[in-house]
C-alpha cells in the first residue's frame, strides 16, 4: 500500500504505516480480550457447583468460594470493558495521528464485533449465578412459553 496519497478522490485510501500500526494494535487488544472472554465464559452453574464442592471438601466456606469466583468473573468483565475502551482510544489516536478521518475499517469492525460479545458474556454470568443459587434453569429465548 502506498504511503503517499494518490491523486484524485480515494475515500478508502490509508497510509501503509497506519494500516500496519492499526492491525498490530487490534491484534494485541484482541489477544487480551480473548483471554478475558475465556475466563468469564468458563464460569457456569456446573463450575460454581464444583467450586462449592471443592471448598466443602477442604473444609472451606462454599458460599465464600462461589462469591469469590463470581466477583473474579465480574472483575474480568470490567477489565474487558476497560480493554475495549483502551483499544478504541488507541485506534482513534492512530487515525488522527496520520491525518485520516474516522477509524480504520479493521478498527471499526473490532469494536462492532467485541461489544455484543461483552454483553453476551454478561448475560452468560447472570443465569449461571441464578441457577447455582436457586436451582433455576435459564430458559432459551427460543423455547416456547407454557400456556
Amino acid at each position: 500500500m502506498p504511503t503517499k496519497r494518490p491523486r484524485g478522490p480515494q475515500p478508502n485510501w490509508r497510509p501503509k504505516r497506519e494500516t500496519e500500526r492499526v492491525l498490530v494494535a487490534v491484534e494485541a487488544g484482541e489477544e487480551r480480550i480473548v483471554e478475558l472472554e475465556e475466563l468469564v465464559l468458563c464460569v457456569d452453574a456446573d463450575e460454581l457447583q464444583e467450586i462449592a464442592r471443592t471448598a466443602r471438601q477442604v473444609g472451606g466456606d462454599p458460599v465464600a468460594a462461589v462469591n469469590a469466583a463470581v466477583r473474579a468473573a465480574q472483575a474480568d468483565l470490567e477489565s474487558w470493558e476497560k480493554e475495549l475502551r483502551r483499544l478504541g482510544t488507541t485506534l482513534a489516536g492512530l487515525s488522527r495521528e496520520v491525518g485520516v478521518q474516522g477509524l480504520h475499517p479493521d478498527a471499526a469492525s473490532a469494536g462492532r464485533d467485541w461489544d455484543p460479545r461483552l454483553d453476551g458474556a454478561r448475560m452468560h454470568l447472570l443465569p449461571a449465578v441464578g441457577e447455582h443459587h436457586h436451582g433455576l434453569k435459564a430458559r432459551s429465548p427460543r423455547e416456547p412459553r407454557p400456556r
